[in-house]
């Protein structure tokens, strides 16, 4: 369990940190779907991207599929979408048996960014 709270607070440093500085979005923001958004914007106010938690549900099919063909035996644990500018990238905390992995999926690409194992 200590594990997997780590692997989320990982995960969620790391987009985190890729993504600058965070605002939320207020209440009122149209596509809000049971997720919470974040506004990221520089220093001058000016967004550069807009992130949320979502299900697997909600993955595009060539997400899914692509997913489903580099990493078949991983369950999701955590799905973080960014848009910026329209460009989609998605950021997944994985697990399977062994172990836990971070990847992101971008346009047809996969990329792995940190892996954990639980024999720790």
């Amino acid at each position: 369990m200590k594990t997997l709270i780590a692997l989320f607070a990982f995960a969620l440093v790391a987009v985190n940190a890729q993504a600058g500085n965070n605002k939320p979005v207020p209440a009122f923001a149209e596509n809000v779907v049971s997720s919470k958004m974040t506004v990221h914007a520089d220093e001058k106010g000016n967004v550069f991207a807009i992130s949320r938690f979502i299900s697997d549900v909600q993955l595009p099919l060539p997400v899914l599929k692509k997913l489903m063909k580099k990493c078949p035996d991983e369950t999701i644990v955590s799905i973080r979408e960014f848009d910026a500018g329209g460009a989609i990238t998605y950021i997944m905390a994985l697990e399977n048996e062994k172990g836990y992995k971070v990847v992101r999926i971008a346009g047809s690409s996969l990329t792995t960014l940190d892996k954990v194992n639980k024999s720790l």
